[in-house]
C-alpha cells in the first residue's frame, strides 16, 4: 500500500514531494520554476522569504565560471508565479519593497491547507515576503500594490548635452624603452617592459605583492628610460595633469622640459596614483614626447600605466591614440568612439522636458538599455532614484512642478574597465579577470585596445502610467 519509487533521481523526489515539500514556486501550469532560488528564515513571529530569478537552470549542470551564461544574457521572465506553503500561518502575507521601504498586502489566498501567493519575476528579478504566524496585523493594515498601465510613451531621441563627473584620461601604456646603456627598444605594453627589466636584473617576474617580498642585502639595479609619444589633434583647455605611481622616483620631461614631480596635486582613483601638474602650453599640435627615467631596483613596485588627465577628447584606432576636442554632447550609443575612449567616470545626459499629466497619472523615466554600473536620475538637480535592474525605471511625478520646464539628467555611472584594463586581452568580456588577463600571450593577446561599450544605448522614455483598476 506504500508509494514505491527508485532509490534516487527525479522519480523519488516526485514521490515524496506532496508530503515533504515545504515550499512550491511554480508557474500557472503548476510546473516548478527551476531558475527560482529562495532563502527562508523563521522566528517566533513570522517566516521571512526572499526569492530571486537567476535566469538559469543549474539543476544537473556542472557549470564552470566560463560556461554559465552571463547575467546580461539571462532574460527569462515569469509573469505568473504561484508560491505555496506556510499552512500553519494565520496572518496575511506581506510584500516588502527594498527599493522604497514600503510594505504591501500581498496578493494571496488560502488554498486548502496552505497559502498561495501570486506574484511575478522580471529578468533577474527578486521578491521579499513576510508571512506572520498569527493574525497580529488586521487585514488591510497595508495597501495592495496598484496596477499601473502605460497610457503614453515618449522616446527621448537625438543628441544630449553632457556633464562629466571627473577629468577625461589618456592612457599611456606603450612606451619605447631602454634598460641601462642598451639600445632603445620598440614600443611595448608597460607590463611587458617591466618583465624585460626583471629579465635583465635576473629577478623573478612580478607576482608577489611588493610588501610581501624578502628584501635582499644587495639590491640589483638598472636605469630604465621610457618614452611615450602623445599625438595631439586639438589642444586641450584648462588644467592638465599627469597621474602616475611614485612620481618622486622618476625624472619626467615633456618635450624636453623637466616637470617638478615633488609638487603633487592630489590623487586619482587610488592614493597610490598621484597627480602632477602639466603646463598645457608645453603641448603642441602633432607628436609630443613624454620621457620618464628611474633607477629601477629589484624591490621596485613595478612599472604601471601613466595617465594624462584634463579637458579633452580621446580617439582610439587600433593601437593608435590621439588627443582631440572635448565632446560637449553625445549621440545615443557607445560613448567610447565619441571622444571618451578611456573615460572612467560617470556621464550625465541632460535635457529639458515639459510633461503634461492629468489627475491620477504618474510619470516614470525608463532606461531600456544602457552600459555602465547603474543609472541615476536627477530632476532639477535633485536625486530621484537609481536604476540598477528591471524594470529600469524611476517615478519622478512628485518632483515635477505643474506647467514648468524641468531639467532631466540621466547619469550613467561609469567604471574603471576602460582606464585600468585589461586593455589588451583578446576577449573583451572574459568570464574571469585576474592577473593573467593583463599579461596574456599568443591568441589571447592583442596590441589593439579592447574597450567595452558605455552609455545610453537606446532612447530613454517618458512613460505616463494610470491606475486602470482604480478607474474601473
Amino acid at each position: 500500500e506504500c508509494v514505491a519509487a527508485p532509490p534516487k533521481g527525479k522519480a523519488l523526489a516526485d514521490a515524496v514531494a506532496a508530503t515533504c515539500r515545504r515550499l512550491s514556486i511554480a508557474d500557472a501550469s503548476g510546473a516548478e520554476i527551476a531558475p527560482a532560488l529562495y532563502l527562508l528564515r523563521e522566528d517566533r513571529e513570522a517566516f521571512y522569504l526572499f526569492l530571486c530569478n537567476v535566469g538559469h537552470d543549474y539543476a544537473g549542470k556542472a557549470d564552470s565560471i566560463g560556461s554559465a551564461p552571463k547575467v546580461r544574457d539571462r532574460t527569462a521572465v515569469f509573469p505568473d508565479v504561484r508560491i505555496k506553503g506556510f499552512g500553519a500561518c494565520a496572518g496575511d502575507p506581506l510584500e516588502l519593497d527594498p527599493d522604497t521601504g514600503k510594505v504591501f498586502t500581498a496578493e494571496a489566498a488560502r488554498k486548502g491547507d496552505a497559502w498561495e501567493i501570486r506574484t511575478s519575476f522580471l529578468a533577474v528579478g527578486s521578491r521579499m515576503f513576510v508571512i506572520p504566524k498569527t493574525k497580529a496585523l488586521a487585514k488591510g493594515s497595508y495597501p495592495r500594490r496598484k496596477t499601473l498601465r502605460a497610457v503614453r510613451t515618449e522616446a527621448l531621441d537625438g543628441r544630449w548635452e553632457i556633464g562629466l563627473s571627473e577629468s577625461n584620461v589618456l592612457v599611456l601604456d606603450r612606451p619605447r624603452y631602454r634598460i641601462g646603456t642598451g639600445e632603445w627598444q620598440e614600443a611595448a605594453e608597460i607590463l611587458r617592459v617591466n618583465q624585460a627589466v626583471c629579465d635583465v636584473l635576473k629577478t623573478t617576474h612580478r607576482g608577489v605583492q611588493p610588501w610581501a617580498r624578502k628584501i635582499p642585502k644587495t639590491l640589483r639595479r638598472a636605469r630604465v628610460s621610457l618614452a611615450y609619444d602623445i599625438e595631439v589633434k586639438t589642444a586641450p583647455s584648462g588644467d592638465l595633469f599627469l597621474a602616475l605611481e611614485q612620481p618622486a622616483t622618476f625624472r619626467v620631461a615633456l618635450n624636453g622640459v623637466p616637470l617638478h614631480t615633488d609638487m603633487e596635486c592630489g590623487w586619482w582613483t587610488d592614493r597610490s596614483l598621484r597627480k602632477v601638474a602639466l603646463d598645457p602650453a608645453l603641448l603642441r599640435l602633432g607628436t609630443n614626447r613624454l620621457t620618464l627615467d628611474c633607477d629601477y631596483a629589484e624591490t621596485h613596485p613595478g612599472l604601471e600605466i601613466v595617465y594624462v588627465m584634463g579637458h579633452f577628447g580621446v580617439e582610439v584606432q587600433g593601437a593608435a591614440v590621439a588627443m582631440t576636442a572635448a565632446p560637449a554632447s553625445l549621440a545615443l550609443g557607445d560613448w567610447v568612439p565619441q571622444g571618451l575612449a578611456f573615460y572612467a567616470g560617470s556621464v550625465s545626459y541632460a535635457r529639458t522636458i515639459r510633461p503634461a499629466l492629468s489627475a491620477g497619472e504618474r510619470l516614470v523615466v525608463r532606461v531600456p538599455e544602457y552600459r555602465g554600473v547603474a543609472v541615476r536620475v536627477l530632476v532639477n538637480g535633485a536625486p530621484a532614484g537609481v536604476i540598477a535592474w528591471e524594470p529600469n525605471e524611476v517615478d519622478i511625478t512628485d518632483q515635477l512642478v505643474a506647467g514648468q520646464e524641468t531639467e532631466l539628467r540621466i547619469e550613467v555611472i561609469g567604471h574603471r574597465r576602460n582606464s585600468h584594463g585589461p586593455l589588451h586581452f583578446a576577449e573583451k568580456s572574459p568570464a574571469w579577470t585576474g592577473p593573467g588577463q593583463f599579461i596574456s600571450t599568443g591568441e589571447k593577446w592583442t596590441d589593439n585596445y579592447q574597450l567595452v561599450a558605455c552609455g545610453l544605448m537606446v532612447p530613454p522614455e517618458l512613460v505616463v502610467l494610470r491606475d486602470i483598476e482604480g478607474q474601473g
